[in-house]
Formats: C-alpha cells, structure tokens, sequence
C-alpha cells in the first residue's frame, strides 16, 4: 500500500534570512518541529510504502536515511533490498 506523507515546510525564518529580518526574529532552537509526528511516521512506519513530498530544506533526505537505517537495524531488511529515491521537480521534467 502507497501513501502520502507530507511534511510540513519549515518557516521561511529558519531557512531563509530576509533583510528585514534578524537572527532574533528566528524561532528558538529548542522550539518543537511543526511536523515531527510526520517525521516520525516516516523513520518509524516501516510497514508501508510511503511518498513523501516537501518543500527545499525540509528534511526529506534525512528522513529517508533515517527510515533506510531503521529497515536495516530494527526491522533487519537486507540492505541490497532497498530502492531509496530521491530527486527534485527539475530533474525529473
């Protein structure tokens, strides 16, 4: 089974300086991840086939590397069983 699982795109503040903007006005960093249960459900649902889509920054490809660890190490998926994909909008078209 295929789904969709979206993550949020982190404020424009953290990724983003603006010159009308200071470091200040950043949100803290011990503030909590908007999309962390999304985060979650990626690195720890291992039981589906998942497509995740975000925007530039957003963690996609750490996330991806956080679920192919946890395939290896706690579900004991034979690495070379593993397709992990992953590009951007401009190398696809």
């Amino acid at each position: 089974m295929s789904e969709q699982a979206s993550l949020f795109e982190l404020d424009e503040l953290a990724s983003k300086p603006s010159p009308e903007r200071s470091a200040a006005d950043a949100p803290p960093a011990d503030a909590p991840i908007p999309d962390e249960s999304a985060r979650r459900r990626i690195r720890n649902d291992l039981d589906h086939t998942l497509f995740v889509e975000a925007g530039a920054g957003a963690g996609k490809t750490t996330a991806l590397v956080d679920r192919v660890v946890n395939l290896v190490v706690e579900a004991g998926v034979d690495i070379r069983g593993i397709a992990a994909i992953t590009f951007t909008e401009k190398a696809a078209a």
